[in-house]
């Protein structure tokens, strides 16, 4: 009896030797890394926070005929990402025929008021665009001249957006990618229209419609 009582003694020992070396195991401390990634997609919208999408300005005609007279527009563009923003817009010709971008036009009108059917006089019409409240730019914020001389040719304003070899002498071109303000995730583009009379432009309202479009260009580390 004495020896088998040993016996179970040894092995109970044993077994506690065991369990201990188990729970020495159990203390070293083991871990896994691993990264979650999440996408958080772009989004992109456009305004124009001064409310209708029309201005108006006037030219002070004096002897000579040469006065110039500028107005702008500015839209506030809202992404988390950046952006290429490119126009679009549409005249007539003196004899309306359609052209491809816009020109300050106006339809003629005789002694009584009437209009004329196909005759139509314009104004000489130049574009600036800038960019500004931005965090950072690809390019340079100006596109045609500056906002008090613009020079951009109303041909050139149109040119067709390339986000992957930009279209030469397009307002892309020269500002390439815009990052939108960090803190705000806005940015502001200002078009700048200009229209110089000259004998032969009659007197009145001369209007020019252009649209711009901002096209996602977002830029990932």
């Amino acid at each position: 009896m004495k020896k088998r009582l040993s016996t179970m003694m040894v092995m109970v020992m044993a077994l506690g030797l065991i369990f201990a070396a188990g729970s020495a195991w159990a203390l070293d401390a083991v871990g896994d890394a691993e990264m979650f990634t999440l996408d958080n997609a772009q989004a992109i919208e456009i305004s124009n926070p001064n409310g209708p999408a029309s201005v108006s300005g006037s030219i002070t005609t004096t002897t000579g005929y040469t006065e110039k007279g500028i107005v702008d527009v500015g839209w506030q563009v809202t992404s988390n990402n950046g952006f290429d923003v490119s126009f679009s817009g549409s005249s007539v010709t003196d004899t309306n025929q359609a052209n491809s971008f816009p020109l300050f036009t106006k339809q003629d009108v005789d002694a009584t008021g009437a209009l004329v059917a196909n005759s139509f006089d314009h104004l000489d019409t130049a574009f600036c665009v800038v960019i500004s409240a931005h965090e950072s730019i690809e390019g340079t914020a100006t596109w045609g001249g500056t906002s008090v001389d613009p020079s951009g040719d109303k041909e050139h304003l149109v040119l067709a957006l390339d986000q992957d070899s930009a279209t030469a002498n397009s307002p892309d071109e020269t500002i390439g990618c815009v990052m939108t303000d960090d803190a705000l995730s806005t940015a502001t583009v200002t078009l700048y229209a200009e229209g110089t009379t000259a004998t032969g432009a009659q007197s009145g309202n001369y209007t020019a419609t252009v649209t711009c479009t901002v096209t996602p260009n977002e830029q990932e580390n």
